[in-house]
């Protein structure tokens, strides 16, 4: 019985190498579906090329990531007296004007005091420089010199007058400083469009 048992054993054992062939020849599949993954793979860097050229940041509302930080800022203070001195702040943060900059040409019109406004570009970015002999209108020039420095001409003329009544400020002003803001505002889009067309005619 023992012969026997052995024989059924070793029976057992021939069929083995068979089944062993069959799992073989499973494996060999595998090699051709591996073959997919470096296709699959290359697909990878293509698929992740619109999220990179998206931007990162989203657009401002009022023109300039500045501007909204000083609306979301002023508009954020309940205590409109609390705005007024953060405007003083600023006129006295502002750099004096050169006084041979401060020509009839630069001269904001419809302000009830003295303002004078002077952009220059470089590199397509404006930059400005101010003055005023009134300390709270001054400080209305900082605010928009602050918020739009360094902007292109075209993003000086895209800038949402909206900004100024998100300020919250015409609780602090009286109607003809309000209006003032206004025509800051309004001189230093018409100087950044002078300054676009004297670039484009140079570039003609």
């Amino acid at each position: 019985t023992q012969a026997g048992s052995l024989k059924t054993r070793l029976g057992s054992l021939k069929t083995r190498p068979e089944s062993l062939k069959t799992w073989l020849g499973s494996l060999k599949i595998r090699p051709e579906s591996l073959k997919t993954l470096p296709g699959s793979l290359k697909t990878q860097p293509e698929s992740l090329k619109p999220s990179m050229a998206e931007p990162c940041c989203s657009s401002s509302q009022y023109g300039s990531e500045e501007l909204d930080r000083l609306a979301n800022r002023l508009s954020g203070t309940p205590d409109p007296r609390k705005r007024y001195e953060y405007v003083l702040w600023l006129a006295k943060k502002l750099p004096s004007m050169p006084a041979d900059l401060q020509t009839e040409d630069r001269k904001v019109q419809g302000c009830v005091s003295q303002v004078f406004i002077y952009a220059a570009l470089q590199d397509n970015h404006v930059h400005w420089q101010g003055e005023s002999d009134a300390l709270i209108t001054k400080g209305l020039l900082a605010l928009l010199i602050k918020g739009m420095s360094d902007l292109t001409p075209d993003q000086v003329l895209a800038v949402d007058p909206a900004f100024i009544a998100a300020t919250g400020l015409q609780a602090s002003l009286t109607p003809s400083r309000a209006n003032g803001f206004l025509n800051i505002l309004r001189a230093m889009q018409a100087q950044a469009q002078a300054l676009k067309n004297a670039d484009e005619a140079m570039d003609s």
